[in-house]
Order: C-alpha cells, then structure tokens, then sequence
C-alpha cells in the first residue's frame, strides 16, 4: 500500500545518495508504523519505507478471514486495511501535532485515501519488495506504475 503526504510535501525526510534520511517526522511515521502490529495481532508487517512525500508497506493479513467466502476476501481485507491505514494516519498526525501544536496545528499531514493492491503470487511479493527497499535509490523514476500496468 502507499500513502501519500498531502499536496506532496516533502515532510519527512529527504533522500541523500539514493538513502533516505528521516527528520523527526518522519521517525515519528517509522515508529507508529512499526507500532500496528502491536494494535493489531491479526497482521505482520512486511518491507516498508517511509520516504519525503510518501510511504509504502506491505501488510500480511494473518488467517482472520479463514472460512470465508473466497469472493468476499478482497472486500473483507480492503475494509479492515482501511481502518488500520485510518489509526495509523491518524496516529502519525496527531503526534506531529504534538510536538508544537502552535505550528503543527493546522498542517494536512495526509491526502485522503490510499492506494493499495493484494499481491496474489510470490513474483509479484518480490517485485514489490525490491521496488520497497530500492525506492531511495530509485527516487523520481515511477517504475512499479509501469509493471503493474502490464
């Protein structure tokens, strides 16, 4: 999944020789992202990065739609996802907040909504995952847009 700052902001960080470098925001969105899987036992993190204006993550879902209809997966991940994605754009936000609330306060931290995708086979996971971890050296070039068009 991917979630993107609001107007693209540049607000967490930026990206030196192909690495990214947090500032303080953007350790505050590394660590409410790696605080989900404590919130919720039913998912494990995969690879994710925060970079300057967006992130990316992988989410494993782990057996809590056992039993159900194989049609209604899709529907029934999409809308747990999209609370979890809720508390952790809400989490990161208010924390920012919190640490100057006189110049914070009215910041838009995020864009609405998400853009997420299930991966459905292991060469699809891979690709995915390289593309995560390369993604500081890769900045500017859209290349996941041009796979998963194909």
């Amino acid at each position: 999944m991917t979630l993107c700052v609001h107007q693209k902001r540049c607000l967490f960080g930026e990206i030196n020789n192909g690495e990214m470098l947090l500032n303080p925001l953007g350790h505050i969105a590394k660590r409410c992202w790696q605080h989900l899987s404590c919130k919720y036992n039913d998912i494990q993190l995969g690879e994710y990065i925060i970079m300057p204006n967006h992130m990316h993550g992988i989410i494993h879902f782990r057996n809590h739609l056992q039993g159900s209809n194989e049609a209604l997966i899709p529907k029934k991940y999409k809308l747990h996802l999209g609370k979890i994605l809720k508390y952790y754009k809400t989490r990161v936000a208010q924390r920012i907040k919190n640490i100057n609330p006189n110049h914070y306060q009215n910041l838009k931290i995020w864009q609405k909504n998400y853009f997420e995708r299930i991966i459905r086979h292991e060469i699809e996971y891979y690709f995915i995952e390289e593309y995560i971890k390369n993604n500081p050296r890769s900045w500017g070039n859209n290349i996941l847009t041009l796979y998963l068009k194909n």
